[in-house]
């Protein structure tokens, strides 16, 4: 390599060219083949980008129709609250439920109120009921309930049939958890 100057002009461009093409090899290698990986992140990058797009597209042209829909929402959720008795009715509509029992033939064993359970928007009463009578009376029972006006859910229905002995004629007994709802005081 001394007497690189010495060497005939053949050799001497062929060592040079091997030299440059090294010299192109390395730099494809180190900083092309980063850049490429680089380009083949961002375009990944866009297509996430582009998919996150469309989505929020769709969102903003349907933006007006939900905002219709939350604003009818609303306004039954706050009729709902409207309608919902306040805390000093709940024992008039104990009462109701009771006189409802015996308009429709039943005989109502226990009316036991357990504590109040405060939900977010309102209170609920839990009332446990037993009442004994026919499936008609029951069907008149519910139906009667129903035009009350108030809303009263039931949970945990339980029937029964009790046989008087000797005959074959019985009658339902039933035992559930009713639940009535008022709205809290705060509320508006």
């Amino acid at each position: 390599m001394k007497f690189i100057g010495s060497w005939p002009l053949l050799v001497r461009i062929g060592v040079i060219a091997l030299s440059c093409i090294v010299v192109i090899v390395l730099i494809v290698y180190f900083d092309i083949s980063k850049q490429s990986q680089r380009i083949a992140q961002e375009q990944n990058n866009e297509i996430v980008l582009q998919r996150q797009l469309a989505d929020k597209y769709q969102q903003s042209v349907h933006l007006p129709a939900h905002k219709l829909q939350l604003n009818k929402i609303t306004k039954v959720f706050d009729r709902m609250l409207i309608q919902l008795p306040k805390n000093s009715n709940t024992a008039k509509l104990i009462n109701d439920i009771s006189q409802e029992a015996v308009a429709s033939g039943l005989i109502y064993r226990a009316i036991v109120p357990m504590g109040a359970e405060n939900k977010e928007f309102f209170i609920e009463y839990p009332l446990q009921l037993s009442m004994s009578g026919s499936y008609h009376g029951f069907g008149e029972f519910f139906s009667n309930l129903s035009k009350l006006g108030r809303v009263i859910t039931f949970h945990e229905l339980n029937f029964s049939r009790t046989v008087k002995q000797g005959t074959n004629i019985g009658t339902i007994v039933m035992d559930v958890k009713a639940k009535i709802y008022a709205k809290k005081q705060a509320v508006q």
